[in-house]
């Protein structure tokens, strides 16, 4: 049977969710740019440093509190003696059998630090080894003298045991003094005094950690000469910290009853020396929190053992300097005008062991209190008395001190030729590139340099009592260097209109 055939019909195809053209047309994913990536993250992390300030952006006396928490750690030393002037021993305080170290030692180390970032910064803007060694010296010794003295013949006659000719005229009275100005002790002790307190016949044992601070005065200074001199101070200074740093990490600085002069004066170099360092870093160190969370669990994690002591230099010290970052209200204002460490220093451990001697019955937390109240009284008449005019003595003797420095020849020819001729001649000028200019300008420093050293040494004849001139008189003399420092110019009459 035949059959007739059909038209094909063409099967559809499936549907698809993108049509082919479309997707031929889609573009390209770019390549990751991992540079840019890189860039992006680390301004990033710049952006998120810039609020934490340098060291050196803190030095100012404005912008720290260096000044407060210098008192907050006399106090805490104060606190500190108060537990063992009660008890008669330094172990029983709860702090010392966490650390090995009491709130003492530890406010003490902290202050060896504050004082090698400050001490380093005064030797820096000493304009001698001199001027130094008398800003240092005036800082110690005027309210140590009077200390030793209030005690002596204070504190001594009013609660001694003997009779007053017995104690006055007893060779232990007079070792006393020579010992302790002379820094040689702070243990000595003076007849019949203390003898019935738990802490037998101690009479300021704080002193005894002058005589170390004195000497990382001297050694820093002895550095700074050598460095000076040796016009590298850089590579003097740098080398000299890499062989302290290595020295302390082959033996350990120790502090304990059996430790030698050599050990504890390396101990306390440790503190000062980790300040001074910090001062010669002071633009790389950024103070941050979080930095010192870090530094506390590493701390923590080095807790009696060998690194213990260069943990605890650097936690304390970089902790300081991020509390120094707080303003503390009004009273960074106050320390900056009135420093009342240093009197609560030397002058808690003779009334503390005074307020016993009176009231041996007194509980613990009354000695504390007490003890605060007379020693803040005490360190205030130091500061208002002794403290303060010493200060104002030492501007005056490092004024009177003052070597006169002769300008840089680049900036003497600069500020020569702007007065003479009323044009720029500085060197990153054209004009002063040129052999001419470069012939001129060597003249009119030499002439300029020569008048200002002339006016110079005249305001400094001025001051000296003999020879004091007039004000009138004195503006003649610098009316006559002018009029000769213009005539002598080799660029007189050829100033352009």
């Amino acid at each position: 049977m035949a059959t007739r055939s059909l038209p094909r019909i063409a099967r559809p195809e499936p549907p698809t969710r993108y049509r082919r053209e479309k997707e031929s047309r889609r573009p390209k994913p770019k390549p990751v740019d991992w540079k840019g990536a890189g860039a992006m993250i680390k301004q990033s992390a710049d952006t998120k440093t810039t609020h934490w300030p340098t060291l050196g952006q803190i030095l100012d006396p404005e912008q720290n509190s260096f000044g407060v928490l210098r008192l907050l750690l006399a106090l805490a030393v104060l606190v500190s003696h108060s537990f063992y002037l009660w008890y008669g021993t330094s172990t029983a305080e709860p702090l010392y059998k966490w650390t090995g170290y009491t709130l003492g030692q530890h406010a003490v180390q902290v202050f060896f630090f504050l004082s090698g970032v400050l001490v380093a910064q005064s030797l820096t803007q000493s304009q001698s080894v001199r001027d130094y060694a008398i800003a240092r010296g005036l800082r110690i010794f005027p309210a140590l003298i009077v200390c030793v003295l209030v005690t002596v013949l204070g504190i001594g006659p009013w609660l001694t045991t003997l009779s007053t000719q017995e104690y006055l005229t007893s060779p232990a009275t007079a070792a006393y003094i020579l010992k302790t100005i002379s820094l040689s002790t702070g243990s000595a002790p003076l007849p019949g005094l203390f003898e019935s307190n738990p802490a037998t016949a101690v009479v300021n044992s704080s002193l005894w950690t002058l005589k170390y601070e004195v000497l990382c005065y001297v050694i820093l200074a002895a550095i700074g000469f050598i460095a000076i001199q040796s016009k590298r101070a850089a590579y003097v200074t740098g080398a000299a910290l890499t062989v302290w740093f290595l020295v302390m990490l082959q033996q350990r600085p120790s502090l304990t009853s059996t430790a030698g002069f050599a050990q504890v004066l390396m101990y306390f170099t440790l503190f000062f020396g980790t300040g001074v360092a910090a001062y010669m870093l002071r633009d790389q160190i950024r103070i941050s929190g979080h930095m010192v969370a870090a530094l506390a669990l590493a701390s923590v994690w080095t807790n009696k053992t060998n690194f213990q002591e260069i943990m605890l230099a650097i936690t304390l010290g970089y902790g300081a300097l991020w509390l120094a970052t707080f303003r503390f209200g009004g009273l960074r204002a106050f320390t900056n005008q009135s420093d009342y460490s240093y009197g609560v220093y030397i002058y808690g451990v003779p009334l503390t062991q005074a307020i016993l001697t009176l009231m041996p019955n007194i509980n613990l937390i009354s000695l504390i209190g007490f003890a605060l109240a007379s020693t803040l009284l005490a360190a205030f008449l130091s500061w208002e008395l002794i403290e303060r005019p010493a200060l104002r003595l030492k501007r005056r003797w490092t004024r009177r001190s003052t070597v006169i420095a002769i300008e840089p020849q680049a900036q003497i020819t600069a500020a020569a030729s702007t007065v003479v001729t009323g044009e720029d001649v500085s060197p990153v000028g054209d004009r002063a590139n040129t052999p001419n200019a470069r012939t001129v300008n060597t003249r009119t420093a030499m002439a300029e340099g020569e008048a200002a050293l002339r006016a110079k040494r005249l305001a400094m004849a001025a001051q000296k009592p003999e020879n004091r001139l007039q004000p009138s008189e004195l503006e003649q003399l610098r009316a006559r260097l002018m009029i000769r420092r213009v005539a002598r110019s080799p660029m007189n009459g050829h100033a352009p209109a």
